[in-house]
C-alpha cells in the first residue's frame, strides 16, 4: 500500500513540475475561441449544436413525462419517469426534473459562449451577425421560459464563468426572468430571416410564434396581479401583444398546414413547412445523446420497431383523452397518437410478412398504447432510424400551435 502512494505521490510531483510548460504550449490544429469564428458559415457551424444534444435530457424523459403525464394525456403506473408526474408525487429528486433543470441550463450556457464568439467574429456582417446572436437568443430565452414557467424563480446567465467563480448565487424573480426570455425573442422575431435555405433552421415565424408564446404567459401573469410596480404593461395589452405576433405568423408567412396530421409524426415529413421550430437530431446513428430517445420508452411492441428496443408497453393513453377522443369520434388524431386495438399502419412493418403493423392487443390486457413518436424500424424509414433513435425532429413549436 505504501509503495503505491509513494508512486501516486510521485506522479503528481512530476504533474505539477511540468504543469508550467504544458501552459506555454500552443496548440495548432485545436480550434479555439481565437482561431474560430472566422466567416458567417464557421458562425453558423457554432449556432448548430444549439438545435440538438443540448436539449437531449430534456427531449429523452422529460418532455411527455411532465407535459401529457401531468395532463393526464397518458398513464404509466409502472414507470418511475411518469407515473411521479401523473400521480402528483414528483420531489426535486426525480430524474427526469434533475435532468430536464441540467439541460435547459446547458442549453442558455452554450448559448452564451456563442454570443461570447459571436463578438470576436471576422469576415461577417452586421446582419449575419445578428441571425446568429438571433438563433442563440431564440434557444436560450425558450430555455429561460421553461425554467421560469416550471420553478418560477430561477437564475438567469448570461456570463458563465462567473458562476463557474462563485456558483452560490440567488435566484432571480419569475418576472425578471420572464422579461429576460422576452427580450431575447424579440430579438430572435426581429433579427431571424423569413426562410432559411438549410432545413430545420429558425425563421422569423419561428421567433414570433414562441414569442407570442411568452406574451401570453405574461398576459396571465398580469391578469392575476402578479407583477411588481417595476412593470406595468396591463394583461389585456399582452394578450394584444401575442395576438398580433400569432396573426403574423397566420397571416404574412404564407405557410400552411400539412393535409394529413398523422404525417407530422413521420420522419419522411421531417422540417415540413408546419414546423415552426423542432428539435434537429442527427439521422442514422445510435450514439447516445444524438439522437431522439423518445421511441424506445414510448413503442410498446418490438414487432412496431424492427425488433429495436421497445419498452413502453406499461405506457398507455390516460383515461381522460380515451373518453376525449370517443366522445369527439375523432379517429384521425386518435390513430396518429395511440395504438388502438385493431388499426393498421401501412407504413409501419413495411418488411415484415404482412407489409403493414395492425395492432393486436389480444392474449393481453387492453391498453390504448402511444403511437405519437413511434415512426417505425430502420426498414420503414428509409435506414434512418436507429435502436434508441427515432431520428424524428422533436416537434417544439407547430404553425397549428
Amino acid at each position: 500500500m505504501k509503495k503505491i502512494i509513494n508512486i501516486l505521490m510521485l506522479g503528481v510531483v512530476m504533474l505539477f513540475a511540468g504543469c508550467n510548460d504544458w501552459l506555454e504550449v500552443t496548440s495548432e490544429g485545436s480550434t479555439t475561441k481565437e482561431n474560430y469564428y472566422k466567416s458567417y458559415e464557421e458562425c453558423r457551424l457554432a449556432t448548430a449544436p444549439l438545435y440538438s444534444k443540448v436539449w437531449f435530457e430534456f427531449n429523452n424523459n422529460f418532455y411527455y413525462a411532465l407535459g401529457d403525464g401531468r395532463g393526464n394525456n397518458i398513464n404509466a403506473p409502472w414507470s418511475d419517469y411518469i407515473y411521479p408526474f401523473s400521480n402528483l408525487t414528483e420531489t426535486g429528486l426525480t430524474g427526469p426534473l434533475q435532468s430536464a433543470w441540467q439541460s435547459f441550463y446547458i442549453v442558455i450556457n452554450q448559448a452564451d459562449y456563442v454570443l461570447q464568439g459571436l463578438e470576436t467574429a471576422e469576415n461577417c456582417t452586421e446582419e449575419q451577425l445578428n441571425i446568429c446572436r438571433a438563433e442563440a437568443r431564440f434557444m436560450r430565452g425558450t430555455a429561460m421560459w421553461y425554467l421560469c414557467s416550471l420553478w418560477k424563480n430561477v437564475i438567469i446567465v448570461e456570463e458563465p464563468q462567473r458562476f463557474i467563480d462563485n456558483p452560490l448565487v440567488a435566484p432571480n424573480p419569475f418576472e425578471d426572468c420572464l422579461m429576460f426570455a422576452i427580450k431575447d425573442l424579440e430579438f430572435a422575431a426581429e433579427w431571424l430571416p423569413e426562410t432559411d435555405g438549410e432545413a430545420g433552421r429558425l425563421t422569423k415565424w419561428s421567433g414570433l410564434g414562441m414569442l407570442s408564446k411568452l406574451y401570453l404567459t405574461a398576459a396571465c401573469y398580469a391578469r392575476g396581479g402578479k407583477f411588481s410596480s417595476a412593470y406595468t404593461t396591463s394583461a389585456q395589452e399582452w394578450y394584444a401583444k401575442a395576438a398580433a405576433a400569432a396573426g403574423q405568423v397566420c397571416e404574412e408567412s404564407e405557410l400552411n398546414l400539412l393535409e394529413n396530421y398523422e404525417d407530422l409524426f413521420k420522419v419522411q415529413f421531417n422540417n415540413n413547412e408546419e414546423s415552426l421550430f423542432a428539435l434537429q437530431w442527427v439521422q442514422g446513428t445510435d450514439q447516445y445523446g444524438s439522437g431522439n430517445s423518445a421511441m424506445r420508452y414510448l413503442a410498446h411492441n418490438s414487432a412496431c420497431v424492427g425488433g429495436t428496443s421497445a419498452w413502453g408497453n406499461g405506457t398507455f393513453a390516460g383515461g381522460d383523452m380515451v373518453e376525449l377522443f370517443h366522445n369527439r369520434g375523432d379517429h384521425i388524431r386518435r390513430k396518429a397518437t395511440f395504438f388502438c386495438h385493431g388499426a393498421n399502419y401501412a407504413y409501419i412493418g413495411t418488411d415484415s410478412e404482412e407489409g403493414s403493423y395492425t395492432v393486436d392487443a389480444s392474449g393481453q390486457e387492453y391498453r390504448a398504447w402511444i403511437k405519437k413518436g413511434v415512426v417505425g424500424s430502420p426498414a420503414d424509414t428509409g435506414g434512418v432510424a436507429r435502436d434508441g433513435n427515432s431520428c424524428l425532429m422533436t416537434p417544439m413549436l407547430r404553425l397549428a400551435d
